[in-house]
């Protein structure tokens, strides 16, 4: 994989965390990094994030084996981020915080990528 700090669209898969092959050069979306990314329900998403080309992005895009992506949601109502995390548990997926001019301590829900349902203004973290 490349370096930390670029901006990059392709996708890595591992079977054990020390040895990756490419399985995709490049997944659709604008170059990235500081983004986030889950597996939910079968699918793997990957959402929001940083690029030199546009800056703090809020885009959400999915893929069943990480070949092939579609777009979710180009505008996703939490707003453009980086550095927030995505996690999946009990048929929902929570975004949490993050930050772009200003930090966020806020947790958002979703079932499908889709519809989101902001469930805390204010976490206390």
């Amino acid at each position: 994989p490349g370096d930390l700090l670029s901006n990059d669209n392709d996708v890595w898969v591992s079977t054990n965390g020390s040895f990756w092959s490419q399985i995709c050069r490049s997944g659709g979306w604008v170059g990235r990094w500081q983004h986030a990314a889950t597996s939910h329900e079968g699918s793997l998403y990957l959402m929001g994030g940083w690029s030199d080309d546009g800056g703090y992005l809020k885009d959400i895009w999915k893929s069943v084996q990480g070949q092939r992506w579609s777009l979710v949601l180009a505008d996703a109502p939490w707003g453009p981020r980086m550095f927030h995390i995505v996690v999946s548990l009990n048929g929902f997926m929570y975004l949490l915080g993050g930050q772009n001019a200003n930090f966020f301590n806020d947790v958002w829900l979703s079932s499908d990528g889709k519809e989101w349902d902001r469930i805390l203004d204010n976490a206390q973290w």
